[in-house]
Formats: structure tokens, C-alpha cells, sequence
């Protein structure tokens, strides 16, 4: 287990974290989730033991590490940037971190095999003889995942890993990562500022903002009972209706009578759904509603009246 006790740090004047508690399960894949600002990546860094935290402390396993750096943790850490030694092979980089232990360092052959299992972990069997340039960039940060991998770390951090890589690729690694996450059994960690991302690959996800924890649940309690307005407005997309009611656009119904007067400003097909866009008349709101596309949507101009299903009201 790895448990964040009342973790603070600030830069000069700058509050970057706040009294950060968190407790993470052997196995677990957690994702740190917030906008620019929010502390996500210096929580992961005081986490590696590549940061140190002004108050508070970070156990594993019930081992204060607090004070500890980076090498004396057993982390393996995935950078966005990939971070790979272009003068090395990708087998090369692979086995790097077991080629510079000072002690314990396997023979050749075995890093040499290690190296070997890992880029067919990696399913980039066969190119441990290229070099980096010679990737695209999904691939590199396959190397650079299994390169984190070699020295058999008990806790792996990945630091907006997709960030650098075009949707289509994203996707795809998305899925690869969270299969592999659940073949070895690891014990993850990533920062990412996508909600998809984070909804997609973590058992929870924390959110963060301003220094602080908002909420921490899973995929499914974060989007459909979220904590806080920031948590509603940020992960998924919200209307804020009058009286400070949160609605999602799904959320919404398109009623004959009875509902809320909304004045058509434009519809566009979203996937599955019309997205539609209106303004409360006498509040002067906009708002978002999602309808079947297999429905007839009203067209712009038109008055519809709304009907929320389902609300969060923080003002309870």
C-alpha cells in the first residue's frame, strides 16, 4: 500500500500542495487529474522521490520513505517526452537501468534476456536493434515503459505519458497500457490533465485543484456524483442551470409543456447524439442538451422547453 499523510510543499510563495492524504491498494491504477496548477505533477514527483515535501510523509508498504530519493525507492517512472538515449538501441536503453546497478547487477546474457522479454512485453519484438529515430512515437514510449519495467519496480509512475502522441495513437496505447497494467499486476500511478484518459484506464481517479484533493472515486462516482462544482464543471461536461443547479447535457429532456422555454441557436451531430445549443430565454443561459440522433432535432430559431432528469445542486 502507499499512503500520502498530510503531504504540503511550496515554491517560494506558491502553495503547490495543501494537506494531501491518499491511500493507494496494492494493484491499483490511479489517476491524478486536474488542470495546469493543480499540484498533480509534484504529487507524483514527492511520490518518486524526485521532489521533497516541506511537511507530511509518504510510506510504501508501511516504510517511511519520506526521506528517501528517487534511487533508494524502486519506481519506475514513464516521462512524456520519452527521455530515451538516442546514441543507445532500443535493446540498449531497455536494459539500461539493470547495466548501471552498482550491486545485485545480473550477468550479461540476463539482462540481455530481460531486455529481450520486455520488448516482446511490449509487443516491439524484433526491434531492439534500431534506434530511437527509428520509432514512431507510440513506439518510443513503449521503449520508455519498458525500460521503467526492467528494474522490477514495486510502484509505476507515468507523467502525462500520451501527451506527445496524436488521438488515434493515444487510444491505442490507452488500451495496450491498461491490459498490461492488469497482466503483471502493477501498482500505477498517472498524471494526466484528460479527463477520457483518466476515466478510461483508472480504478479511481483523484482530482485535483489548486493544491488540493476535490474528490477520489471511481471513474463511474466521479462523473455521476461528483463532490464539488470543479469537479462537476471539470470532469465531463455541465450546465449550470438557474437556482445553481448542475445538469450534464445527456442529462436533458426535450419536453411538450411543462419544461423550461429554450431558444435554439445551433445543432451539430456529436457521434450518436445532436448536440444541441439554446439559450434560456429569461436568464439569458446558454445550455447544452444531447439528443437520440435518431430523433428529429428542432432546428435553429425554434422554441423548445427543457426537462432536467437528473441535477446536482451544491447549494444543498
Amino acid at each position: 500500500m502507499i499512503r500520502i499523510q498530510n503531504i504540503t510543499k511550496r515554491f517560494g510563495d506558491y502553495l503547490a500542495l495543501e494537506g494531501i492524504d491518499l491511500e493507494i491498494e496494492p494493484g491499483e491504477f490511479i489517476a491524478l487529474l486536474g488542470p495546469s496548477g493543480s499540484g498533480k505533477t509534484t504529487l507524483l514527483r514527492i511520490i518518486a522521490g524526485l521532489e521533497f515535501q516541506d511537511s507530511g510523509q509518504v510510506f510504501f508498504n508501511g516504510d517511511d520513505v519520506s526521506e528517501r530519493g528517487v534511487g533508494e525507492r524502486h519506481v519506475g517512472f514513464v516521462f512524456q517526452q520519452y527521455a530515451l538515449f538516442r546514441h543507445m538501441t532500443v535493446a540498449e536503453n531497455v536494459a539500461f537501468g539493470l547495466s548501471v546497478r552498482r550491486k545485485d547487477r545480473p550477468s550479461k546474457a540476463d539482462i540481455r534476456a530481460r531486455a529481450e522479454h520486455l520488448l516482446r512485453l511490449v509487443q516491439l519484438d524484433g526491434l531492439g536493434h534500431r534506434y530511437p529515430g527509428q520509432l514512431s512515437g507510440g513506439q518510443r514510449q513503449r521503449v520508455a515503459l519498458a525500460r521503467a519495467l526492467a528494474i522490477e519496480p514495486r510502484l509505476l509512475l507515468l507523467d502525462e505519458p500520451f501527451g506527445a502522441l496524436d488521438a488515434k495513437v493515444r487510444k491505442d496505447l490507452r488500451r495496450w497500457l491498461r491490459d498490461l497494467h492488469k497482466q503483471m499486476g502493477l501498482t500505477s500511478i498517472f498524471v494526466t490533465h484528460d479527463q477520457e484518459e483518466a476515466l478510461e484506464l483508472a480504478d479511481r481517479v483523484v482530482v485535483m485543484d489548486h493544491g488540493r484533493i476535490d474528490q477520489v472515486g471511481t471513474p463511474e462516482q466521479v462523473y455521476m456524483e461528483p463532490a464539488t462544482p470543479f469537479v462537476s464543471h471539470f470532469v465531463g461536461e455541465t450546465n449550470l442551470l438557474p437556482s445553481g443547479i448542475h445538469v450534464r447535457p445527456h442529462d436533458i429532456e426535450i419536453v411538450a409543456d411543462g419544461g423550461l422555454p429554450v431558444m435554439i441557436d445551433n445543432v451539430f451531430r456529436k457521434g450518436g447524439v445532436w448536440r444541441i445549443e439554446g439559450t434560456i430565454a429569461q436568464h439569458d443561459q446558454v445550455v447544452e442538451i444531447d439528443l437520440d440522433a435518431s430523433l428529429v432535432a428542432p432546428a435553429p430559431g425554434e422554441t423548445v422547453q427543457i426537462r432536467p432528469r437528473r441535477v446536482r445542486n451544491f447549494q444543498e
